[in-house]
């Protein structure tokens, strides 16, 4: 049981470090929106972006300006990636330092992780709501054969309504799949662990009781007179 225990701790603690890995290159990548439009290859992440083969002064201005005009979702799903990964690095802080206890305060590892997977799902949720707005705000200035009104201030020009979720998306949803598994072992090894403990100091406290008894016999049986 014991050794079991330990196997599910170190699983739980690798398949974290795995999804905080994940987790930060869904970040700092630049593909959370890539361009569809013909001519243009841009990718618009959280942190970067990849401009690509811009043909055209506008698009190449919009995709410039797009790293300097967050729009407010993008803002949000980013602080809540951030914090996600902060979360993950306390998991493993706590599940290598109570690795070895044989309690169950090895919970709060696992408790941890799912607290990280709550904040990559209102992330995700945030961001892949709020990109259909967009594409739909845009198609409201630039319908053809009709006047145009001017666009935000902050509108990026680069994303001309042809765009979808990139590979940077879908690795938060990775990391958050990584983040359940390594949430389900840790329960399952905190538990375990905690019931071994019990009944492991149960029968080694019964063990010694029962060892103490029989001396006890013994002592009394050689002190009487034959």
């Amino acid at each position: 049981m014991a050794s079991s225990s330990m196997a599910l701790k170190g699983g739980f603690i690798i398949i974290v470090i795995i999804a905080f890995l994940i987790t930060l290159v869904s970040i700092f990548t630049p593909g959370w929106k890539v361009s569809n439009n013909a001519g243009s290859d841009q990718k618009i992440g959280l942190v970067t972006n990849d401009c690509g083969n811009q043909q055209g002064q506008i698009m190449q201005q919009g995709c410039n300006q797009s790293s300097d005009n967050r729009q407010g979702f993008e803002k949000w799903t980013l602080a809540l990636l951030i914090l996600a990964a902060i979360i993950q690095i306390i998991a493993i802080i706590c599940a290598i330092a109570t690795i070895k206890s044989e309690t169950k305060i090895f919970i709060l590892a696992p408790i941890m992780a799912i607290i990280a997977i709550i904040l990559i799902v209102i992330a995700i949720i945030v961001y892949g709501s709020k990109i259909n707005d967009t594409q739909n705000q845009f198609n409201q200035f630039y319908q053809p054969g009709q006047p145009q009104p001017q666009p935000q201030q902050n509108y990026q020009y680069s994303m001309n309504g042809n765009f979808s979720l990139g590979y940077s998306f879908w690795l938060a949803i990775v990391a958050g799949i990584f983040l359940v598994v390594a949430a389900i072992l840790g329960i399952i090894a905190a538990l375990r662990g905690g019931n071994g403990s019990g009944s492991g100091g149960y029968l080694r406290n019964q063990n010694h009781h029962d060892r103490t008894v029989i001396q006890s016999h013994q002592r009394v049986r050689t002190s009487m007179p034959a």
